[in-house]
């Protein structure tokens, strides 16, 4: 359990780590290009969920992420990091994703932080990935660090259980 809190609190630093300094180093809408042609820093507030869905729904999302964040939190809790560190590190990567994410909307919406944001910061902007979303006519994509630890997360599960999937049919059909 030690091995998963650790990871957990790293992944978590560094989503809010980059969320604060999007925040003291650019302006609202303000872009900046860090890979030519590849990626852009920018800095937006998102109060919905990806590609402006549910926009200016923070409670329900709220509501959904913190439902979420405790059905993850019972995975994390099985994590065996000596039989299962892939799958163990999934759970913390989903777990730390979903937490920055919640606790972004928490701040935004609570009266009594003094930290408050009128969203969800977000910041990275792939270049190249508009294409995909344009031609889906989604627009364009800004994510944060959080969004990208809960859709690599999700990536990495769905192969996981595939592969183990696959391992289990194997050895039944070479038993028989």
């Amino acid at each position: 359990m030690i091995i998963s809190l650790i990871v957990i609190f790293i992944l978590f630093m560094l989503d809010q780590g980059s969320k604060y300094l999007t925040e003291i180093n650019l302006a609202e809408g303000e872009v900046r290009e860090a890979i030519p042609g590849f990626l852009k820093i920018t800095k937006i507030y998102n109060t919905g969920a990806g590609w402006g869905m549910l926009d200016n729904a923070t409670w329900l999302l709220v509501i959904i992420s913190a439902i979420a964040t405790v059905v993850l939190a019972y995975f994390v809790m099985q994590n065996n990091w000596k039989k299962e560190k892939f799958k163990s590190f999934i759970m913390c990567l989903l777990f730390a994703g979903c937490v920055g994410n919640l606790y972004d909307r928490l701040v935004s919406v609570l009266p009594f932080t003094k930290a408050a944001r009128p969203g969800v910061v977000d910041m990275i902007k792939w270049s190249w990935f508009d294409w995909f979303t344009s031609s889906l006519h989604l627009g364009t994509t800004i994510f944060n660090v959080a969004d990208f630890f809960l859709v690599t997360g999700l990536v990495l599960l769905i192969l996981y259980l595939i592969v183990t999937e696959v391992r289990v049919y194997v050895k039944s059909k070479s038993r028989k």
